[in-house]
């Protein structure tokens, strides 16, 4: 094949080849036009930006079709928008900017209603024009035909300029490439088509959950009953040890220590021994349309755990994180308060007494998840993680847990008066855990312990006769010992 084309390359005169060159570009161009105009395909998802957003801001696609009069009606998907002037109330069933239903008429004129109503002819020539929308009295014309790259690729582009100045640009192969936001001076842009594989990828799924094997997760997890004053800490770390992909999702062997000890919510105060745990088991990921990982932005996330009495749900946010990773976030870290749904209608109250958030990003999965119902919080962050070598925020060793054993330090305790004449008071800025203080005389006998719950306590030495005395602050591994002269 080789021998024959430098035979064919050296037989055809230079001006054959310019020949050809046309007709091959001519032969691209009817292949091109003789495809069928479309504002948004029903099988692909549309990432747009509009022109005040660093990231995708929405995303179009066809949720389901039908046939009606003989046209063929596809309905777009659906967010959830805010109310002018009331911040505590959203509505959710909200059409974006290409409304609610696109219905294909015959001759490549495509009409997009519910609530609004205007009208595109994809087919339509240059200086071709129509009534772009009867309401408002507005017309459009195809003013310029060209030949472009999309995303990338080579396509024809028509420019639709309306007759109050907004522009709509549409290219054969990828649809809307450009959108006004009708009455307003912002745009939309396409950045890229999810399912082609053109442009801005959206992360989903299988990019949030894609571990691999040497993979470390750091996890805190707290648990309070502020009615109660129950309430608990557990440190989990998991270790990838082998993975399995497949079409339904991924599965996970994991290597887990998990340290958990007892802590008050009230006061901080942490107590009892502390548990180990070192299971070795696996965790199955399951990719499918509804998770939340996979919801478009501006979608509704159910947050079923705290679905009584009413729905209880928060808007998905997408937004570049740290760097180029990505994250997929509702709730409360984003002034985005729960929302209620109250007889099933569209509109969404904030509840304030609820907190609930979720956020998800790419290659570590779940980073956060906080629920709090009245009385009753849970909070899971990931602290720390090692992706290819590197670490990352917090990551302790699987036989030593830092956080519960950190050092007591001398400046955070103060012991007054001194001399003392009846109570010393004894104040530990915070108590990293079980601590326990002891007064001895000056031979260090022990003469007195007690267990510190609270940040600011009182020693009796009313009845201990007048002399110097040490008193020891116990914690973990930490000793610390003072001088006390009692008059």
């Amino acid at each position: 094949m080789y021998i024959y084309e430098r035979i064919i390359h050296s037989i055809i005169p230079e001006t054959v080849k310019r020949i050809l060159f046309l007709i091959m570009i001519a032969g691209v161009c009817f292949t091109m036009n003789a495809q069928q105009w479309k504002p948004v395909s029903n099988t692909d998802k549309f990432n747009f930006r509009i022109d005040t957003a660093v990231y995708i801001s929405n995303i179009i696609a066809v949720d389901s079709s039908a046939l009606q009069a003989g046209d063929s009606v596809f309905y777009l998907n659906r967010i959830v928008t805010s109310i002018p002037g009331i911040s505590y109330e959203k509505l959710y069933n909200q059409p974006q900017f290409l409304e609610r239903t696109m219905t294909q008429k015959p001759g490549g004129v495509y009409l997009f209603s519910d609530p609004g109503s205007f009208r595109i002819q994809t087919l339509a020539g240059l200086n071709a024009s129509w009534l772009f929308d009867s309401v408002a009295n507005i017309t459009a014309q195809v003013t310029s035909k060209s030949f472009e790259q999309v995303l990338t690729q080579w396509d024809s582009v028509k420019t639709i300029t309306l007759s109050n100045s907004e522009i709509i640009r549409i290219s054969k192969d990828h649809g809307i490439i450009q959108f006004p936001l009708l009455g307003t001076n912002h745009t939309y842009f396409l950045e890229g088509i999810d399912g082609r594989n053109f442009g801005v990828h959206v992360p989903g799924f299988r990019e949030i959950f894609n571990f691999q094997v040497g993979d470390v997760f750091q996890y805190r997890d707290l648990y309070a009953q502020y009615g109660s004053g129950d309430g608990g800490v557990s440190l989990v770390k998991q270790t990838i040890l082998s993975r399995d992909s497949s079409s339904a999702g991924y599965t996970y062997g994991l290597k887990e220590s998990i340290m958990r000890w007892n802590r008050d919510p009230i006061v901080g105060y942490e107590w009892d021994t502390i548990h180990y745990f070192y299971p070795d088991n696996s965790e199955v990921f399951i990719d499918s349309a509804m998770h939340f990982a996979n919801i478009n932005p501006q979608g509704l996330v159910r947050n079923p755990p705290i679905d009584f009495p009413v729905t209880a749900a928060a808007i998905m946010s997408i937004y570049p994180d740290t760097g180029s990773t990505v994250s997929r976030q509702m709730g409360e870290e984003l002034d985005n308060h729960s929302l209620f749904s109250f007889g099933g209608g569209d509109t969404l109250i904030s509840g304030m007494s609820y907190i609930y958030t979720d956020k998800y990003t790419v290659g570590l999965g779940r980073v956060i998840n906080k629920v709090g119902i009245f009385e009753t919080y849970s909070e899971e962050i990931l602290i720390g993680y090692v992706k290819n070598g590197n670490t990352t925020g917090i990551v302790y060793p699987d036989d030593f847990l830092l956080e519960k054993v950190r050092e007591l330090k001398a400046d955070e305790i103060r012991i007054y008066p001194n001399p003392v004449t009846d109570n010393l008071v004894v104040e530990i800025s915070s108590l990293p855990g079980k601590t326990i203080l002891s007064v001895m005389n000056a031979q260090g006998q022990e003469l007195l312990q007690s267990k510190i719950t609270d940040r600011k306590s009182n020693i009796d030495l009313s009845t201990f006769p007048a002399g110097v005395y040490l008193v020891r602050i116990m914690n973990g591994k930490t000793v610390q010992i003072r001088k006390v002269v009692k008059e």
